[in-house]
Formats: structure tokens, sequence, C-alpha cells
């Protein structure tokens, strides 16, 4: 506790990741921060979910399966996995095509606007966030071109078929939006 303005926001800071402004979607970081956000009781709660992660973690590669297929026609590429691996897909991460990245803001609050989730996944590449912009003498093209592209859907376990059927649907939907927008720039 503090009344000092400019303590209160560098705790606030250090207290969450070393994000700065409080804007956990700009991902732009001034200090090293923390992530000590657990509680004793979600601590608890997570020991007791620990059974069923095998399952819930088979439900989501099966979400994710249904999501890839069902956006197979588009130019959208979402990520997979190499055979020998199984991933536990916290998230299904998509990339738009380079001709739509300066849309993607655009192209997620339209996803938004029709009542699906998706969320914004690092906006800046390492070498533009501010703590790090100066140190690193390297421009990175790849991965500046891909942060501008980048973002989440979700496949967690509480969704059935219908959920991620209509997320697809929407996300298409929203995608073909964009795409003939940009054409008639």
């Amino acid at each position: 506790m503090t009344s000092n303005d400019k303590y209160a926001r560098i705790i606030a800071s250090i207290a969450n990741n070393g994000i700065m402004k409080h804007d956990l979607d700009a991902y732009d970081y001034d200090c090293i921060g923390f992530n000590y956000q657990l509680t004793d009781i979600q601590a608890a709660l997570a020991i007791g979910q620990l059974k069923n992660l095998d399952k819930n973690n088979e439900k989501r590669r099966l979400n994710a399966k249904i999501f890839r297929n069902l956006l197979k026609d588009t130019d959208i590429q979402l990520q997979c996995t190499d055979k020998a691996t199984k991933h536990s897909y916290f998230y299904l991460t998509g990339l738009l095509p380079k001709n739509l990245s300066n849309q993607r803001d655009e192209f997620l609050d339209l996803v938004k606007s029709f009542g699906v989730p998706i969320k914004k996944l690092y906006p800046l590449a390492l070498t533009e966030i501010t703590l790090l912009r100066g140190m690193i003498k390297q421009d990175c093209p790849v991965a500046q071109d891909i942060t501008k592209k980048m973002f989440n859907v979700y496949v967690n376990p509480g969704l059935d078929r219908e959920d991620i059927e209509f997320m697809a649907k929407v996300v298409k939907k929203a995608y073909e939006i964009i795409k003939a927008n940009s054409y008639n720039r």
C-alpha cells in the first residue's frame, strides 16, 4: 500500500508480469515482473483437477482437430503438431495470411462482435517490447511479421462439438468479410 502513484504503478507492473499500463492484451513490458497470482484455494482446486488432465487434454486435441477441419478451406494457418507428440492445446493458435496482417485487430473485433471469444496473441516481437528495445541490435523481421498475424481460439474441454462448429463458422465468416474488405481497399 502506498499513496505514491509512481510506486503504485511500478509495484502493480512487477506483480503483473511487468506489463505496462495494466493492459494484458498489449503484451508490452517495461520491467521484469512476476506471476504469483495463484491462491491457495486455486492450488487446491488445481490439484484435484489433475485426475482429469489426460481426459481434458484429449478433449482439447479433439476440439482443435474439429476446428482445423472446419477451417481447412481458408488461408488461415492453424497450428498442428508432429505425430510423435501430444499437444495440450491450451489454445489453438492461428495465423492470418500475410496480406491480412494489418487487419488482424479488425478481424478479432469482428469475431468478438458475433459473440465468439478470440484472443490476440503476442502483438509485439521481443525486439519491440519496451524493456528490450535498444538492447537487441538485430531486427527480427520474421518474428515481427508473425506477431502481426497471430491469434488464439478457444478449444477448452468444456466446449462441445456444436460450440466448436459455431465458433469456427464465425471465424470463417469474419475471415471472409475481412478478406473481401481487403480487396476493396
